[in-house]
């Protein structure tokens, strides 16, 4: 018996974020698709859910004191912070922006955002996020941060439970 082995085309990522198919809703109900996203020099990138009570909520503390070490005029600069939600069914943006006023995140430099399953679950793939849903509807799922440049490319990825500001901001390139 002679075996023919044919080559498999991988899959390979796309060069940049912002070449995937998808639309997302921010948390003022605008759309917005991946190539919108190049408009800011810098995202600063996490993946959570607003119903979430373990470690999203330190994901978010983790990413508030990045903020602060950033300087004052980091919008201005086109650094931002996006996050996007797992949670395809409860998330909206409606809960997005209540998520954003009771974490106190100023709207300017924080989104959040929310899609369907086909977009998140390609994202997460993308940026290397695990996530599944638990039995109580929540998601059990990768802690990472992920800064991304204006060409949306990933520059770094960081635990998001314990954030190194240094290494982030030089990869953002403010040491």
């Amino acid at each position: 018996m002679i075996l023919f082995v044919l080559p498999v085309q991988a899959q390979s990522e796309p060069a940049s974020l912002f070449s995937l198919p998808g639309t997302w809703q921010d948390s003022f109900s605008k759309e917005f698709t991946y190539k919108d996203f190049a408009k800011h020099r810098i995202s600063i990138v996490a993946m959570v859910f607003t119903h979430c009570q373990a470690a999203c909520p330190i994901i978010i503390s983790q990413l508030k004191k990045l903020a602060k070490a950033l300087p004052d005029d980091a919008e201005q600069r086109g650094i931002v912070f996006k996050m996007f939600s797992f949670d395809y069914e409860r998330d909206n943006p409606t809960s997005n922006s209540a998520y954003l006023k009771e974490h106190k995140l100023n709207s300017s430099l924080w989104n959040m955002y929310s899609s369907d399953e086909v977009t998140v679950r390609k994202l997460a793939l993308v940026l290397g996020v695990k996530y599944k849903r638990d039995e109580f509807g929540d998601f059990e799922h990768s802690n990472l941060v992920t800064i991304i440049n204006a060409k949306g490319e990933i520059i770094i990825q960081l635990n998001a439970v314990t954030i190194d500001i240094q290494k982030a901001l030089a990869a953002i390139n403010l040491k």
